[in-house]
């Protein structure tokens, strides 16, 4: 693949299911590299420079480098001439904050400010859906604009119709066919509460993936139509039904053990030093401020069922794109 992708650049675009791929294909790429030395360039980075390090522990021979802020991230390799980027941009559209009343509208008819560092890449991966469908203080826009008019509501599915095609008429303008491959990855889907997830440990069997949340279907219908309608041809990488069955492999399991142990401990040194502190008291009164096991009825586990372990699922969504681009070629 390192050979196939030599002297090109690749980027993901999109919201945190495509930094899920875009991390899993940095990880891929460098351990298939031989031994050596790789450096980190971060600006303002954030946890997930935790993930970097993991696996920059060993040496490599191939000198490569890492770049991570809030916006962008980078991984390259000067041996191979190869750069891989991830462009945070979870609408693909303009999302524009009005800093006098602190609201946020998304510009349904204005392509992301990212879009300047897309073009010349020769293959883009792009993905948006999740950040659509959220709902009450998770949603993140305020209002809609479109050819000028305001408005405060709109049905989810024409203000998503109306911000790919903003993103295909981008794409029809910006980008020769004859030097760069377009991919559109399709929703990654959730498994979500905690008997859908959490209490996961193998794949889903049989019929079973017929009960896993996906997204609405129009929403599904709209980005297919959209696809078909462009000049430029698109690669529809259509991973949610093999990821429905995989509802053993979120993050979720894991999470919840480590916050568990954490509030555990938490509580354990809270409550030794209220028991340090107190005046005297009648002993009994003391013995009740002796830290209590944590119920499982009461606590209550932030599980995330939507994005991915790596090793683990955006391997495999990698793995068919290595595939596609072979093949196509």
């Amino acid at each position: 693949m390192l050979e196939k992708l030599r002297g090109k650049r690749v980027i993901f675009v999109g919201d945190s299911l495509n930094r899920n791929q875009f991390e899993s294909l940095s990880c891929l790429l460098y351990t298939a590299l031989p031994s050596a030395q790789a450096k980190l360039a971060a600006s303002r980075a954030h946890f997930r420079v935790k993930l970097i390090f993991f696996f920059l522990h060993t040496r490599k021979v191939t000198p490569c480098c890492f770049g991570i802020n809030r916006r962008a991230s980078f991984f390259c390799l000067q041996e191979y001439d190869f750069t891989l980027e991830l462009h945070w941009s979870p609408f693909l559209i303009q999302l524009e904050p009005n800093y006098a009343n602190g609201s946020k509208t998304l510009r349904l008819d204005t392509i992301s400010d990212t879009a300047k560092k897309w073009k010349g890449a020769d293959v883009m991966v792009f993905n948006s859906g999740h950040w659509w469908t959220h709902h009450g203080n998770f949603r993140l826009w305020d209002s809609y604009e479109y050819n000028g008019k305001v408005v405060d509501e709109m049905e989810i599915e024409s203000a998503y119709a109306a911000a790919l095609q903003t993103w295909a008429h981008w794409i029809d303008t910006n980008v020769d066919s004859s030097k760069t491959k377009v991919f559109f990855r399709s929703i990654s889907p959730v498994h979500s509460g905690i008997q859908a997830c959490v209490s996961k440990t193998k794949p889903l069997t049989g019929d079973e993936y017929l009960n896993v949340h996906t997204y609405p279907n129009a929403m599904k219908q709209v980005l297919e139509r959209t696809i078909e309608g462009m000049k430029t041809p698109i690669k529809y990488l259509n991973i949610t039904k093999l990821s429905q069955f995989r509802a053993d492999a979120h993050p979720g399991y894991y999470m919840r053990s480590k916050r568990r142990m954490l509030r555990s401990r938490r509580k354990h040194k809270k409550s030794k030093t209220e028991t340090l502190t107190i005046p005297e008291q009648p002993k009994s009164e003391i013995i009740s401020k002796q830290p209590q096991p944590i119920s499982k009825q009461t606590y209550i586990p932030a599980a995330d069922c939507n994005h991915w372990c790596l090793p683990g699922l955006p391997d495999t969504w990698n793995n068919l794109l290595y595939a596609s681009i072979l093949f196509d070629s």
